[in-house]
């Protein structure tokens, strides 16, 4: 049995480490200026460029 809840931790950790790596999760379109970014990216907020990256502003604050 300690041998089973090890293997599950140890994949746990596999795969948390694999996200970590290859960035998943932290997909940002590149821009150089509003314009640039696309307009899915963000349905109902502003698209803005920062630093060269794509983020979504709330219109109201």
């Amino acid at each position: 049995m300690p041998e089973m809840i090890q293997f599950d931790y140890l994949m746990i950790l596999f795969i948390f480490l694999i996200f970590v790596v290859t960035n998943i999760m932290a997909w940002r379109p590149d821009c150089k200026e509003n314009n640039d970014c696309p307009t899915f990216y963000c349905a109902t907020w502003i698209n803005t460029c920062i630093k060269f990256k794509c983020y979504c502003i709330r219109p109201w604050g």
